[in-house]
């Protein structure tokens, strides 16, 4: 019972980091697309703007661990992973909704369960585990 309870204070954990990040994230993209009018480059800019916010609260305030090189190296690849796949995900659904910001938030969702699921298994999972140990 304690460990299914544990399981969700991290899982609410990451759902607050998600949005701080995806607050972070959004603003800027906002602000990069009002500016530019470009889909691509505005998501990249908000996506490395909220890289560092985000693993930061990963590692200080998710899964309460300090960050090590090969944990910051396999977030960013899943950065990188989710950002293409979100990043296709905006286009073709841009395609139907006219908003881009209601566009990437749609797809951000779309992502949200394998990114936690991702980085509580591989990208932290090791540590926690070896902590548990």
């Amino acid at each position: 019972m304690l460990d299914s309870a544990q399981i969700y204070f991290v899982l609410l954990r990451y759902i607050a980091s998600s949005l701080i990040t995806a607050a972070i994230d959004i603003v800027v993209f906002a602000t990069a697309i009002a500016w530019s009018g470009d889909l691509l480059l505005s998501n990249s800019i908000g996506r490395m703007v909220a890289i560092w916010a985000q693993f930061t609260l990963l590692q200080k305030f998710v899964f309460r661990l300090r960050g090590s090189t090969k944990m910051f190296v396999a977030y960013l690849g899943l950065v990188v992973v989710s950002g293409i796949v979100s990043t296709a995900l905006q286009i073709q659904i841009a395609n139907v909704v006219p908003f881009p910001v209601a566009a990437k938030i749609i797809a951000e969702v779309s992502v949200f369960l394998f990114n936690f699921l991702f980085l509580r298994d591989l990208v932290f999972g090791a540590s926690v585990n070896a902590t548990r140990d």
